[in-house]
């Protein structure tokens, strides 16, 4: 008696690829693109090619299969998030081989500043902390700021009253990517005035008398008392 058996090659060891792209850096409207692309392992036959779970939750309701990026051997999958952290993707094919991948998507771009005002009118006493946090990590800055202030440091001063504009671009993530603007206000006391005053502004009527004896005596006056 002759038998014969085919025995299929095991599958390919799953393979999964994780991506970052920014939708939107403003921080009132953060947003990145997460693109999870799986290959080889045994591929289930009803739904998604794939079993997805994200930090712990099932995704299935995340996770949006990208149809034009996708073919019977890949299959590419991506989600949306709105604040930056670490994403751990576990993803199981049909044979229950799981491979755990994990990606860190920045935080949201911040400037907190530190104003010292100036405390004598007109001086140059102003000076502009800031620090910034987010992004990655890779600042170039830019100020203006009155009569045509310009400046490329982080942090500022010998400045006089008025508002200035920082703005940090984030350089790590390409120029212009990741802008973040904050304005600051520098003040300063109001201006002290010395208006004329004239003698008998400040003296009573006896100080008066008294000057004008001491004024008939220089002038070899006799006083009458």
């Amino acid at each position: 008696i002759t038998e014969t058996f085919t025995v299929k090659p095991a599958p390919m060891q799953l393979k999964v690829e994780l991506s970052d792209d920014i939708v939107n850096c403003d921080p009132e409207h953060y947003q990145h693109k997460l693109t999870v692309k799986v290959s080889n392992g045994a591929k289930f036959t009803t739904g998604n090619l794939y079993r997805y779970v994200v930090n712990g939750t099932s995704t299935s309701l995340l996770l949006a299969k990208d149809a034009a990026a996708s073919t019977s051997d890949v299959e590419v999958m991506t989600m949306t998030v709105d604040d930056g952290g670490e994403y751990t993707f576990v993803v199981r094919d049909a044979n229950d081989c799981e491979v755990v991948s994990t990606i860190e998507v920045p935080y949201p771009l911040a400037i907190v500043g530190n104003v010292t005002h100036v405390t004598s009118n007109g001086s140059l006493q102003g000076a502009i902390d800031v620090s910034v946090t987010g992004g990655s990590g890779y600042y170039t800055y830019s100020w203006t700021g009155p009569d045509g202030f310009t400046s490329d440091k982080a942090n500022i001063s010998g400045l006089k009253a008025g508002e200035y504009e920082g703005v940090v671009v984030d350089t790590n993530l390409g120029a212009g990517t990741c802008t973040i603007t904050r304005k600051f206000k520098i003040e300063e006391p109001t201006e002290v005035k010395i208006s004329h005053w004239r003698e008998h502004d400040v003296i009573d009527s006896r100080q008066r008398e008294i000057i004008k004896k001491i004024k008939k005596l220089k002038a070899g006056v006799k006083n009458d008392d």
